[in-house]
């Protein structure tokens, strides 16, 4: 009797962890992108357009994929193949690292110009079967600093991409990009949509 009840133990905690393994998530890493209207991107984006540039062809998405193989994420399974490969899948759920923000201003005081850099992103996760966003996890960067002139547009944008690489102990975007991920988990497959049903946009902010 005792052997019995063993036996059907056994069958079934391999039934329920074959499931456990069965229902495990795969996300598609998407990659690197701005929020927004695509015209607009480089009024709204000119440093880090420019960072991005620098980076040669692997780009952003190039350190993205290290920073994520150094730290893959806990909750589900990464695919960093190409998007193509979502064809015929049950589910198209991706990820991308999308910014949402970028601001870079000075103030003279006398002699002295204050120098502050800010960048806005989030991790979004989104599923192309159903069109909706399944969640985001917003973060940001920035760096303050003290010149004795006024900067120049190399030393704005040498700014920029320190927010992006980080510098020493502290990360940048990417690594902060690849934390989001560590510590994400994603809700319930249920239908989730996202509407806006009235924007207004101020002068200053067009």
């Amino acid at each position: 009797m005792v052997q019995q009840c063993c036996k059907w133990g056994l069958g079934l905690l391999g039934i329920f962890g074959w499931g456990s393994q069965a229902l495990a998530v795969t996300v598609s890493l998407a990659g690197f992108a701005y929020s927004g209207d695509a015209k607009s991107i480089p009024d709204r984006f000119p440093y880090s357009q420019r960072v991005e540039a620098s980076f040669g062809k692997p780009g952003v998405n190039g350190l993205i994929r290290q920073a994520v193989a150094a730290q893959p994420p806990k909750d589900f399974e990464l695919d960093t193949a190409e998007l193509a490969e979502l064809k015929g899948r049950d589910q198209a759920i991706t990820v991308a690292l999308v910014m949402s923000g970028e601001t870079v201003s000075t103030e003279r005081f006398g002699s002295y110009s204050k120098l502050f850099v800010q960048l806005r992103a989030q991790a979004m996760f989104f599923d192309f079967k159903t069109m909706t966003v399944l969640r985001a996890y917003p973060f940001s960067v920035a760096y303050v600093d003290l010149l004795d002139h006024a900067p120049t547009e190399d030393e704005l944008a040498s700014r920029v991409r320190t927010l992006y690489l980080g510098a020493g102990t502290t990360p940048g975007i990417v690594t902060r990009f690849a934390d989001a991920l560590g510590r994400a988990t994603l809700p319930s497959q249920v239908p989730r949509f996202l509407q806006v049903s009235q924007a207004t946009v101020s002068d200053e902010a067009r």
